[in-house]
């Protein structure tokens, strides 16, 4: 042992992002890209998820929760179901996953792939994160599928595919973009 002084690493300083920065992506989220989600998940995957199962096309007012009856004498709540609110859920909850997979991917998540590090972790968050996203596309597609064939023209098969890729897209972008803002350290 060497009686030097013990020399601590000074802390890198944070860069904080500008008010400008945080306030244009807050209107961005809550003017374009929230509304936008909320409309897709409460049109076509809860529509999917009632096509599913028939239980989610239960209404809220119906439910033997006290008080729940009150929401049938409100207009546009008495239309509320259990799916429309699963979806909500689901829409929160994929976006999170996305959001971390974008993060382990650049590397600033706590997971990672190291020798004697955590990889049956890392293994299981990228089975769940899959089947999740997975999950979620496919009641979009159910969703679409099902809202297509009930019209009076029938749509090609292929549209609602390619519909359901675009939209895998759109939300691996909205993940990616929040993770990229979260990580960098001023714009």
């Amino acid at each position: 042992m060497s009686n030097a002084p013990e020399v601590k690493a000074i802390p890198r300083p944070v860069r904080r992002k500008s008010l400008k920065s945080q306030l244009i992506f807050l209107a961005i989220n809550l003017l374009v890209i929230t509304p936008t989600m909320v409309v897709i998940y409460l049109t076509i995957v809860a529509h999917g998820l009632r096509s599913c199962l028939s239980v989610f096309a239960t209404r809220l007012s119906r439910l033997p929760i006290p008080g729940s009856g009150m929401l049938a004498q409100y207009d546009g709540f008495n239309r509320l179901d259990i799916a429309a609110v699963t979806s909500l859920v689901l829409c929160v909850t994929v976006a999170y996953v996305w959001y971390r997979v974008f993060l382990e991917l650049a590397g600033h998540g706590r997971l990672r792939w190291e020798p004697g590090g955590q990889g049956i972790m890392t293994a299981l968050f990228a089975a769940i994160a899959f089947c999740m996203i997975a999950g979620d596309c496919g009641l979009f597609y159910l969703g679409l599928t099902s809202q297509t064939s009930s019209g009076w023209d029938s749509t090609s098969t292929y549209v609602c595919i390619g519909a359901t890729i675009l939209y895998s897209i759109g939300l691996a972008f909205v993940g990616g973009l929040h993770a990229d803002y979260h990580t960098t350290e001023s714009s």
